[in-house]
Parts: C-alpha cells; structure tokens; sequence
C-alpha cells in the first residue's frame, strides 16, 4: 500500500445490486476528514457494462492526506478496477 500498513474499517452506506456499492469512513468528527467511495456498473447491452467509481475526501486534514497518500491511494483504486476487469472478463461466457 503505502510506507505504512494500518487497517480502516469502513462502513457500507449504499447497496443496490448490481448496480452499486459504497462504503464510507469518518475520522473524528465528519469536518475533520470524511471518505466515501462509490462503485457503480451500468449495462451497456447484454454482453458489456460500464464501471466507474466515485471517491470523495473531504474535511479539514483532506489536503494533507491527498499530499501524504494520494498516490498510493490511486494505485489501490487502479489496482482495485484492473482486478475487477481481470475476475469479470475471466467469467465471460460461463
């Protein structure tokens, strides 16, 4: 992940099968620092779909993380949608 491994336990805040799923950390008080991510996945026709996902950080300590853990927070997001591709495109046709 990063210099350091911690764990964060997060809490699911949206699920709507199959569409999406999110899940949501506060950190102290919500002005302090807040993070929610949404996965979404839209059909495009009866063989294809359309993922994407939303990350939200915000608060006051938001800045800082981004400036500390921004990169390795895209690569997890990266490595996340690349190993959903990989695990959907093996399923293909089963």
């Amino acid at each position: 992940m990063g210099p350091a491994k911690f764990r964060i336990t997060e809490t699911l805040c949206a699920f709507e099968k199959p569409r999406l799923i999110a899940w949501e950390k506060k950190f102290g008080a919500r002005w302090l620092l807040f993070a929610k991510r949404e996965q979404h996945i839209e059909p495009i026709s009866d063989s294809t779909c359309r993922y994407y996902n939303v990350d939200i950080l915000n608060g006051l300590l938001a800045p800082v993380v981004y400036l500390c853990f921004g990169n390795y927070m895209r690569r997890g997001f990266r490595d996340v949608a690349t190993g959903l591709k990989a695990f959907m495109e093996s399923q293909a046709g089963k």
